[in-house]
């Protein structure tokens, strides 16, 4: 059977956010890997179970000072973590978690930006049913995708409702009970 690519992300959906740092300049969910982050996790997963595969950031910047400030300070790369852990494996079923955190690069101890992915697949002979909760903090946007036989499909779309500038004040702690949303898909396979 076919293994699929879970992508796990976290943008901010401003040009800045946080009192003048950069943001993901786009207020809508993407499945394009192209598409900036402030963190983002692979997990690749079969009927064996899940493993990360790697955790990474589009990097930062300060604008809200102007053009010099932002060339002399540079653009700085958060070191994001991504775990996955299979939780059951059973005949054409398996469940994981998977958790990415990272924080803000030129904010000393910021706090980090965590999200946690519990997820269930279902291997069925023409296609897959994947059904999930994703927890986490509530700042900024979350977004889950599925790529892999002929699949590129938004699993989840989380959208913050924490003002561009004081929500990065509530990322302290893992918050992983605080539910951010549900999906269940049935998907066929080409």
């Amino acid at each position: 059977m076919s293994k699929f690519l879970i992508f796990v992300r976290r943008y901010a959906p401003f040009s800045s956010f946080g009192l003048g740092f950069e943001g993901d300049h786009r207020t809508a969910p993407s499945t394009n890997l192209n598409a900036s982050s402030r963190t983002s996790g692979l997990v690749q997963v079969g009927p064996e179970g899940a493993v990360a595969l790697v955790a990474f950031s589009s990097g930062t910047s300060h604008v809200g000072l102007g053009r010099d400030i932002e060339e002399f300070l540079g653009r700085w790369y958060s070191s994001v973590t991504c775990t996955a852990k299979t939780i059951q494996v059973a005949g054409n079923r398996v469940r994981f978690n998977a958790s990415t955190s990272g924080s803000n690069p030129m904010v000393p101890f910021a706090p980090d930006i965590d999200t946690h992915l519990e997820m269930e697949i279902q291997f069925g002979p023409a296609g897959i049913t994947v059904i999930g909760e994703v927890k986490g903090d509530t700042f900024p946007n979350a977004e889950v995708f599925i790529r892999g036989r002929g699949l590129n499909k938004l699993l989840f779309d989380y959208r913050t409702t924490a003002d561009r500038n004081s929500g990065p004040l509530g990322l302290a702690g893992a918050n992983e009970t605080t539910s951010l949303g549900t999906f269940w898909h049935q998907l066929p396979l080409q």
